[in-house]
């Protein structure tokens, strides 16, 4: 047992050592402590219920650091009062692909000097704005959106960017605000149903 456990920290070891070089055309605007990331879309796939499944990757090294975005077939016309711009509105699934969606984890927690032990993340379903461009036709056109990591408590609320460019293979997750590194890296380093206690229910 001893071994094994000994396996297991240097690997966590390594991870850290080599999040602290984050790849530069990943993490483009570093040096204006932003951490965004950018990523390849290495897999678009369309479903029969409507919904859009997208891979996004990024070569980190030997490794490969990414996560898997669905786009749920529920995206409806959104213009409230005083609204500037047509906008739709619908809920997005951020996926777990395994051991590149914790190195992708572990490097965003790099990227916003953040701190975390572990990670659990499987899944979260989160409410989308659109900021540009229509959803329904993401294969097609580029897409803005805002996410909203919703949550009864305030100081686990937080928002953030998710962009396509499809056409030029392109996936970004951009942060919102400082104030929200913490939270977001909360939703993503707990598991499914941790994620459903924590949050409102999505679209409430």
């Amino acid at each position: 047992m001893k071994p094994l456990i000994a396996i297991l920290l240097s690997l966590l070891t390594q991870i850290g050592l080599r999040a602290a070089d984050l790849p530069p055309l990943v993490f483009v605007n570093l040096k204006d402590d932003w951490g965004d990331a950018g990523l390849k879309a290495v897999s678009v796939q369309k479903k029969e219920d409507g919904s859009v499944v997208i891979e996004a990757a990024a070569e980190f090294g030997k490794e490969s650091m990414g996560f898997r975005v669905v786009l749920l077939p529920t995206w409806e016309h959104w213009k409230p009062k005083d609204w500037p711009m047509d906008s739709y509105r619908g809920v997005v699934r951020l996926e777990s692909v395994g051991k590149a969606s914790d190195l992708f984890v572990r490097s965003l927690a790099r990227a916003y000097k953040q701190k975390v032990e572990q990670v659990d993340f499987t899944s979260v379903e989160l409410v989308a704005i659109s900021l540009g461009g229509d959803p329904r036709a993401v294969r097609s056109e580029p897409v803005k959106l805002k996410l909203f990591f919703e949550s009864e408590k305030e100081e686990a609320y937080a928002e953030a960017y998710l962009n396509f460019d499809l056409a030029h293979s392109l996936v970004q997750f951009h942060e919102k605000d400082h104030d929200y590194r913490k939270p977001v890296l909360g939703f993503l380093t707990r598991g499914k149903e941790a994620n459903k206690a924590a949050q409102t229910t999505p679209g409430s």
